[in-house]
């Protein structure tokens, strides 16, 4: 699992590209491939991601299912929260986030982090 650290200012867009490499050699690809179980022709592939409050309420889900989150090539994953959607923070607080991918071999949390959100200094209008 891996821990991410970021920021969004308010009145913009979070957008995240992760790219995921294997970490080890087995099952036909190397160290350093791109991770073969995040495939955008597999069906049964299910990326979901939850940004809470520091009560643990959720605040903004996303997930392949709905095309919020979007496997543009094998290996890689990416969203676009839109700022309409960041509204719900509140400037100057730090979020949590999990990212766990559901495969035929089960349900995984690949990836946690933080992400401040942080006042612009211009407000657009």
């Amino acid at each position: 699992m891996y821990e991410w650290k970021g920021a969004a200012v308010t009145g913009s867009d979070w957008p995240l590209r992760v790219e995921c490499f294997a970490d080890e050699d087995g099952n036909g690809f190397k160290k350093g491939d791109p991770l073969p179980d995040i495939n955008p022709d597999d069906p049964a592939l299910v990326i979901e991601m939850q940004l809470q409050d520091s009560r643990n309420s959720p605040l903004v889900s996303l997930t392949t299912t709905d095309g919020t989150i979007t496997i543009p090539e094998v290996g890689v994953f990416q969203w676009r929260v839109t700022k309409e959607t960041m509204r719900v923070l509140c400037a100057g607080n730090t979020y949590r986030f999990g990212v766990r991918i559901t495969t035929a071999g089960g349900t995984t949390t690949i990836m946690t982090g933080s992400l401040a959100f942080i006042d612009g200094e211009f407000e657009w209008r």
